[in-house]
């Protein structure tokens, strides 16, 4: 069952410096890392959006909308203003590229978690205390303070979370939930990620 009032977008417009490759075009599995997500959030939302540079190594999947940075070089915040500006629905899923075991189960956990806070802007998984800010719900009424941030020469991620009312899903570590929200940065992360589906 898919979420109607809601669109996923898939941030893929990062450099991958550690990686030393665009991440959404790094091989994974039967497909590459952006493959993955965008067969992950096309499970749980009828929109996916793709949001990058366009495509230079990669190429999005059939049917897939690709909108470019409204303003690239900005880091995920840059993303995520153009993410909740073209989706038009009223809760935006934003997923990071990198994160080759996202799951439908993770997101429709968070999507719950929003029913019990309905005055919540935000919801994100929490894993040891740490926020993860790039897969989590965003309402679209984030964008005001999401553009005010980025206004301000703001970068980090989770200064969104801080500045909005945010609602969390606490995740075990070691849990399915947790394993859903690893990511892979460096040649030695993918390595051991694809060690994983071997």
């Amino acid at each position: 069952m898919k979420i109607g009032s809601a669109a996923g977008a898939v941030l893929a417009g990062g450099a991958g410096s550690r990686m030393r490759a665009e991440k959404a075009a790094v091989r994974f599995g039967d497909g590459t890392l952006l493959d993955r997500a965008v067969r992950t959030l096309a499970e749980a939302f009828d929109r996916v959006l793709v949001v990058g540079r366009g495509p230079a190594a990669w190429k999005a999947p059939e049917g897939v909308e690709v909108i470019p940075d409204d303003e690239p070089g900005l880091g995920p915040l840059g993303g995520m203003t153009t993410a909740l500006g073209a989706a038009k629905a009223p809760w935006v899923f934003v997923a990071a590229c990198d994160m080759p075991f996202l799951s439908v189960a993770i997101i429709m956990r968070l999507w719950d978690c929003l029913a019990s806070a309905p005055d919540a802007q935000a919801c994100a998984p929490r894993l040891a205390g740490a926020s993860q800010p790039l897969a989590a719900f965003y309402a679209r009424e984030a964008l005001g303070p999401l553009r005010e941030l980025v206004g301000r020469g703001e970068r980090r991620a989770r200064r969104l979370l801080e500045s909005v009312r945010a609602t969390y899903l606490d995740v075990a570590p070691g849990s399915p939930e947790a394993r859903a929200l690893v990511n892979v940065n460096t040649p030695a992360e993918l390595a051991a990620a694809l060690g994983e589906i071997a």
